[in-house]
Order: C-alpha cells, then sequence, then structure tokens
C-alpha cells in the first residue's frame, strides 16, 4: 500500500505580506503605483481560504454572513494566517463603498481596471483602529485600504457588479 502525503515547508506568509503591502503603499505618492499594488495585494490574497469558527454566534450555518462578519483566514496547508487588509472602493461622495475581495466577490477586481490617477481623488490607509471603527470585528487587527471616486463611469460599473454578485450570493 502507497500513502501520498502533501508536505508544506512554507509558514503562511499573510501578515508578512501585509506588512510589506502598507509599507510600499504608505511610501508612495503616486496613484497608479498604488492602484497597481492593490491589484497585485488582491490577486495574491485570493489563494487564502476562509475560516470559518462554527462556534460563533448564529452566524454558523451562513457561510456568507459569517465571512462579512470576521475576517480570518489559512492557507491551503491549513495554517491560521490572520486576516487580510481589507480594499473598498467609496463612491457618490463617499457614501457608499464596494468592497474589492476575489474570494467573497468573484469578479470585483475588475473595477481596479477602471481606476486611473485622473478618476481616483485620493486612497487612504486606514489603520487598525480606524478599520474597526469603519467596519467593526472584520476590521480589526487589520488594514484597509480605502479609494476615494466620484467617477460616474465607475459609479455605474460598481451598480452593475454588486447587483450581479449579489445575485450570485442568493
Amino acid at each position: 500500500m502507497f500513502i501520498c502525503f502533501k508536505v508544506y515547508t512554507q509558514e503562511c506568509q499573510l501578515r508578512k505580506d501585509n506588512d510589506d503591502y502598507l509599507l510600499k503603499l504608505d511610501e508612495s505618492k503616486d496613484k497608479t503605483f498604488k492602484i497597481n499594488l492593490i491589484k497585485e495585494k488582491v490577486l495574491r490574497d485570493k489563494n487564502y481560504i476562509p475560516i470559518q469558527d462554527t462556534t460563533a454566534c448564529n452566524l454558523q450555518n451562513d457561510r456568507f454572513k459569517y465571512l462579512m462578519f470576521y475576517n480570518e483566514w489559512k492557507n491551503e496547508a491549513g495554517e491560521k494566517c490572520g486576516k487580510k487588509i481589507l480594499n473598498y472602493v467609496f463612491y457618490n461622495k463617499g457614501k457608499a463603498m464596494f468592497e474589492i475581495d476575489e474570494v467573497l466577490y468573484p469578479g470585483s477586481m475588475k473595477i481596479l481596471d477602471y481606476l486611473n490617477e485622473k478618476n481616483v481623488e485620493k486612497i487612504i490607509n486606514l489603520n487598525a483602529e480606524y478599520s474597526r471603527a469603519l467596519f467593526g470585528e472584520r476590521g480589526a487587527e487589520t488594514s484597509a485600504i480605502v479609494i476615494y471616486t466620484d467617477d460616474k463611469v465607475i459609479k455605474r460599473f460598481i451598480l452593475k457588479e454588486s447587483k450581479k454578485t449579489k445575485n450570485q450570493l442568493n
């Protein structure tokens, strides 16, 4: 009888990757560079798997609601990696937002292809304290990157993508 085991030798890199990403983002003043950094980070974070604690409150039977409330991830080896950095586009004068996360919202990264230096007002790194204040437990112990835009084309695209995502989740 032959048994094959999958061996993982690399530790989870999410926390280190988060720190390196935030450092590069904070050091740069160039919006195009920042948008490209965000794209790269969202793609890297796509490889993590959500951790679902089945003892957590009454959300245990609803995976989507659970993931919207918590933000804990593991790698393919099953090692707990911590929290991903949250990425949002705020639009409509900051009154509405759209989360960019390819695991929770497949296809949400397409919005980044529409963003450029001309239609992005600012990109802000919210530290863990502000992130928790805005996003609750989901934002605790992590940062949130917020991209502000009032571009009408992007707003229409976000509204269209939001409807698709909502339909996919039901």
